[in-house]
Formats: structure tokens, C-alpha cells, sequence
């Protein structure tokens, strides 16, 4: 937990590159934009006062997005298509009860949309290189300022292929959401 308070506090400090200068975060954005096709399974950690974990896996063609929850079991099976104004999943009338606010981008029914879409649409708030599970990364903070306060994303891509491994939530700076990427296909 203090390596993502350093890192976070080290973004916020006004990082705008690294020393070699070889990071392009706009090329990460051209890339991201220009895909069509991309399944991802992901672990998604919510803790909004209220511990809850899921797995899910993520569909995304050029007609829509689309996501499965894979874990708990209880509700494995439950998919729904990602709309740009929804951002819940849906069954018999029912919705999944996170406790979070209704940020788009910021709940489990589409957070892996909102990473998706932050890494697509262009440079980032700050972005550094890290080390992360041995892979070296570029980690992109994202900001957003809904009514509910100041919503930040951090999200750290492989170095080399860009491949997505992680992302933070915070909301008002404090983390509400863990994403770990399992698999990544395009």
C-alpha cells in the first residue's frame, strides 16, 4: 500500500515524462483507439466500505462491449452489453449492488470499458515508468471530476506490447476499485 501512496504521490507531483525519453503515451492512445476486437478476463476487488470480488470477462467487437461475470459463483453467467449511459448489470430486473457511485467507467459492470476508453482517448493526466509483477510498465493516471468528487485511474500497460496488467479507482483520493488483468487478446 505505500508503493501505490508513493507512486501515486510521485504522479501528482507533476511528472510529465521520463528521463529517456522513449514513452509516448500517444502512440499507447493510437493503438488502443484503433482496436476493434479485444477479450480481457480480469479480477475486480470493490471496496466501497464493503469488500466484494468478481471475475469477468470482457468482450469487445465493433458493435459493442460486452461483459460476463465469472466469479462469485452465485452469479456466474450474468452478462450484460455496455451502453454509454449504463453502467450496471442487469438480471430479472435486479441490479448488482456495488455501494459505489454511478460513475461511468468507475464500477465493475464497465470498469473495464473505462479502462479501454481512458487509454484510448489520448494522453494522460501524468504518466512515469514502474516495475510491476517483473514486467517493466508505463503507469497512466487518468483524471475526471464528476459531482461525487475527484475521480483518478491509474493504469499500468507493459512496457513493450502495451498489454494492460492493472488498474487503481480512486475516488476523492481514496482507492475503491482494484483491476488485475489475466488474459489480454486482440
Amino acid at each position: 500500500m505505500l508503493k501505490r501512496i508513493c507512486i501515486l504521490m510521485f504522479l501528482l507531483c507533476g511528472l510529465s515524462g521520463c528521463g529517456d525519453g522513449e514513452v509516448d503515451p500517444k502512440a499507447v492512445a493510437q493503438y488502443y483507439a484503433g482496436l476493434e476486437n479485444v477479450t480481457i478476463e480480469a479480477d475486480i476487488t470493490v471496496n466501497s466500505g464493503v469488500l466484494a470480488e468478481y471475475g469477468v470477462l470482457f468482450t469487445r467487437t465493433a458493435e459493442r462491449d460486452r461483459v460476463e461475470i465469472l466469479r462469485p459463483e452465485t452469479l456466474a453467467g450474468i452478462s450484460a452489453v455496455i451502453l454509454s449511459d449504463k453502467a450496471a448489470v442487469e438480471y430479472e430486473g435486479m441490479a448488482l449492488e456495488t455501494f459505489l457511485p454511478g460513475i461511468s467507467g468507475f464500477v465493475p459492470a464497465d470498469a473495464v470499458t473505462g479502462i479501454l476508453d481512458d487509454l484510448a482517448q489520448g494522453v494522460p493526466e501524468y504518466y512515469g515508468e514502474e516495475e510491476l509483477e517483473g514486467y517493466p510498465t508505463l503507469v497512466l493516471s487518468y483524471i475526471r471530476e464528476p459531482e461525487e468528487g475527484t475521480a483518478r485511474k491509474l493504469i499500468w500497460v507493459e512496457r513493450e506490447s502495451w498489454r494492460p496488467l492493472r488498474a487503481e479507482f480512486y475516488l476523492n483520493e481514496q482507492m475503491i476499485m482494484e483491476v488485475g488483468i489475466k488474459n489480454f487478446v486482440t
